[in-house]
């Protein structure tokens, strides 16, 4: 018995990206704990949002038959991928299951009902999550989890068209855990925004709860306070170990990469944020505003803007104990950081000097400090000397070699901050980092593809929608299957025969131009 419920669970989970039976989706099934481990299979969207009838994960649809006997089951696992593009068409909108009306998902439990049992995501991911609450609190996949039997793990939040928005309390997995809830081995690659207590992947963590070996790399936007690439804000003895963020993170007030603020004796080990801040007060890289809190083997390499109380790795910093923790004060154009203290090894260092060790307990990179004293080898990969110390979580390395808040293995330039995305992969990029600017733009070498879907071609320096040259690689074929045509004139405009930099009517609409390529001027 116990052998066929497992050869079925296994087929289910071998075929179920393609083919989900319906047998599996729908209440009145003869065994709902296949693999007799005490979750519940979670088959499609219609069971995971059944899980919200019954918090603690004790039955789905009323029933448990196939639970073990004598404990009964406590909590669900994901068996598929999920996509809330129900239709499939690329688009979020009336025509997708769970739509709402455009609110979007409703999320599980409520700030005063909590999610109290495990969910199991076994890998799998949840594809393009949108929620749209911006007048809502305890926002995300789940409001609320609570209590030592909360336990979200193996989650993968993502999808081009994933979209988180509430007003305080927002995550895209969880709006705030709480009472030694664990969250582990998560992630999130979507877009968050809020008002307060707004996190790419928890809007808050509080009373000893614990965020492990998780990430989110998406851009996290709130209009006040508590704002986090991963966390908006972590308190009463919590704790984040080997986790990171990378993106770009906007708000106010308390704003921070890893989290925006941090407080009462929460911990914070081996963690790394690569993402871009941009804040008013109390912003740092890795920190916002750090009161009684131990961290432990952490650096951030990324941006960071602000007014008042702004440091590279922390902003503000009070009561804390930091340890063995960098910043890169060019990269974050920040020289100083809240309590930094050369005797604990938590200083600032070019991105160069971090970039030199290729192990840990390096002396000889950063004169006066030692860099990366005590770090564990099997939690950080040290690369060669021009690559920054990578996390490693479930056997994948994540870095940010050039410190533009783009992970390695999503940039398409990833020694090059200019630019990131090269959507047809021709070697010039589709767009300029937000903060190149000029000279950042005639330092990297670079030149913009015109034609950026199509590596049929990319330059057209006169901007009049025809191609100067194909690539070298674009053979006649690829040429007729582009829908571009050579330009005649490359540096016409207005294509008349005339050289822009001799017609004094670009535009060849009879009015003389007042520009720099026209002979004359106005």
């Amino acid at each position: 018995m116990i052998i066929a419920r497992k050869f079925r669970l296994i087929s289910s989970l071998i075929f179920g990206c393609f083919i989900v039976s319906s047998a599996f989706a729908e209440s009145g099934r003869s065994d709902y704990d296949l693999d007799d481990d005490g979750l519940i299979e979670i088959n499609d969207l219609a069971d995971l949002d059944e899980i919200r009838n019954k918090l603690t994960g004790t039955s789905l649809y009323g029933e448990n038959t196939g639970c073990p006997a004598t404990d009964g089951c406590h909590g669900f696992e994901l068996t598929t991928n999920l996509d809330f593009d129900t239709n499939t068409d690329g688009v979020m909108d009336e025509n997708d299951d769970y739509w709402n009306d455009g609110a979007g998902w409703n999320p599980i439990g409520t700030g005063y009902s909590e999610y109290s049992a495990m969910l199991n995501g076994n890998g799998f991911e949840i594809r393009n999550l949108y929620i749209n609450r911006s007048k809502s609190n305890y926002v995300g996949l789940f409001s609320a989890i609570s209590g030592s039997s909360a336990n979200i793990t193996n989650i993968k939040l993502t999808g081009s068209l994933m979209s988180i928005t509430g007003s305080s309390y927002v995550g895209s997995l969880v709006g705030e855990a709480g009472s030694s809830a664990i969250i582990s081995h998560s992630s999130s690659t979507g877009a968050v925004s809020g008002s307060n207590y707004v996190g790419g992947l928890v809007g808050r963590l509080s009373s000893s709860s614990s965020l492990t070996h998780s990430f989110a790399t998406g851009t996290v936007v709130g209009i006040k306070n508590y704002v986090g690439g991963l966390v908006g804000s972590i308190i009463s003895s919590s704790s984040i170990k080997q986790s990171f963020a990378s993106g770009a993170v906007d708000g106010y007030s308390y704003i921070g990469g890893i989290a925006g603020s941090s407080s009462s004796s929460s911990t914070i080990d081996n963690c790394l944020s690569m993402a871009i801040m941009t804040g008013t007060s109390y912003t740092g890289g890795l920190i916002g505003y750090a009161n009684s809190v131990v961290l432990n083997n952490t650096y951030s390499s990324g941006e960071v803007v602000g007014s008042y109380k702004v440091g590279g790795l922390l902003g503000y910093s009070t009561n804390s104990s930091t340890n063995n923790s960098y910043w890169a004060i060019d990269s974050s154009n920040q020289d100083i950081s809240g309590e930094s203290n050369i005797d604990t090894n938590y200083v600032g260092a070019t991105f160069t000097q971090l970039r030199c060790p290729t192990s840990a307990d390096n002396t000889s990179c950063l004169e006066g400090s030692a860099l990366f004293s005590t770090w564990d080898e099997s939690i950080w990969d040290f690369g060669d000397n021009t690559q920054p110390p990578g996390l490693i979580i479930d056997g994948e390395i994540y870095r940010d070699s050039d410190a533009d808040g783009i992970l390695d293995r999503d940039d398409a330039f990833p020694n090059n901050k200019a630019a990131a995305l090269d959507s047809d992969l021709d070697g010039h990029p589709n767009e300029w980092m937000r903060y190149c600017d000029a000279d950042c733009i005639a330092e990297s070498g670079l030149t913009l593809d015109q034609f950026p879907t199509l590596a049929a071609a990319w330059q057209d320096d006169d901007l009049d929608g025809y191609t100067d040259s194909w690539n070298e690689s674009c053979d006649q074929n690829c040429q007729d299957d582009s829908g571009l045509t050579l330009d005649v004139y490359p540096f016409d405009t207005d294509n008349d025969g005339i050289s822009d930099f001799e017609d004094n009517d670009d535009g060849n609409d009879g009015e003389i131009d007042a520009d720099a390529d026209s002979e004359v001027t106005n």
